[in-house]
């Protein structure tokens, strides 16, 4: 991953290390390997906190016009970067993004809040905070950063980027790979991982809510509002209760959440049980 970021032929470019206070040697390795580049910078954090702190440390560190994110497993293709910087600035955009076979040519942003939130929900907008160059002055101006939680850090920041972004274009073609490993957070047995996950919805909800009343169009479309916050539901459970309920019962899936569903709705923490239960078995006739 690294070494494929170093490879772009990028004048004045600046790569931020951050190791998230690994156990394996990391931060050891990256600093006998690239220590002694004048353009690279090696970060750490003080405690681990996931991939959102990580990534503001470096947004914060940045110097640059620019700022893109490269997971740490992944790997950029020659002339990844250097398309996106041209398009940017040919294009005076906020964000650029690739969007694979989407598109046959450069697509600009939706202009309204409406069009772009439908752009969402048909799917055609990548979430994730990679796959796209962004301006550092725009990220500084709107306090776009990664908000703390487990998961769904990086879909918040997807959306409020593309939803904030006064000029944005997606470019055809994908010159980004990820690599998929069997022990990511997203992956492996998701049902320890059900009480972060429901913890980061709620908390999903809420920055979500506070994101939206910063945008004048958004207050005055509260319908097209709440299908963002339906984006999220269905998000979540495509993304992880789909394939938990594939694996475990729904019995096993109420006692790994049910102390995080009774702190946050009390005595109405059934409701809110039974409503998930009823989403779950939709989706398990969809999914099968």
């Amino acid at each position: 991953s690294i070494d494929s970021i170093l490879a772009q032929e990028m004048p004045g470019m600046e790569a931020a290390l951050d190791e998230d206070v690994s156990m394996d040697g990391s931060f050891e390795l990256c600093q006998e390997l690239y220590g002694g580049r004048n353009d690279v910078r090696i970060l750490r954090q003080a405690q681990n906190g996931g991939a959102g702190p990580a990534r503001n440390a470096g947004l914060q560190a940045a110097q640059g016009r620019f700022v893109a994110f490269v997971d740490a497993d992944d790997v950029i293709h020659p002339g990844y970067l250097q398309r996106l910087y041209k398009a940017a600035v040919l294009y005076r955009a906020d964000v650029v993004g690739e969007c694979g076979d989407a598109f046959e040519s450069p697509e600009f942003f939706p202009a309204s809040f409406s069009e772009r939130s439908s752009f969402i929900l048909k799917g055609r907008h990548k979430t994730t905070a990679c796959y796209k160059l962004y301006r550092t002055s725009f990220l500084r101006k709107h306090g776009i950063v990664f908000y703390p939680m487990t998961f769904f850090e990086d879909v918040l920041f997807g959306l409020k980027t593309f939803l904030y972004a006064q000029r944005g274009i997606f470019l055809p073609g994908l010159h980004y790979e990820v690599i998929l490993t069997p022990d990511s957070i997203t992956r492996g047995d998701l049902l320890p991982k059900c009480p972060a996950y429901i913890d980061s919805l709620l908390r999903a909800f809420h920055y979500l809510e506070n994101d939206l009343a910063g945008l004048p169009e958004a207050q005055e479309r509260p319908a097209v509002c709440n299908l963002l916050f339906a984006f999220l539901m269905a998000l979540s459970l495509r993304n992880h209760f789909g394939k938990v309920a594939k694996k475990h019962t729904r019995e096993e899936i109420h006692e790994e959440i049910e102390p995080v569903l009774q702190q946050a709705f009390g005595e109405n923490a059934l409701f809110v049980q039974i409503l998930l239960d009823w989403c779950i078995a939709l989706g398990e006739k969809k999914w099968t």
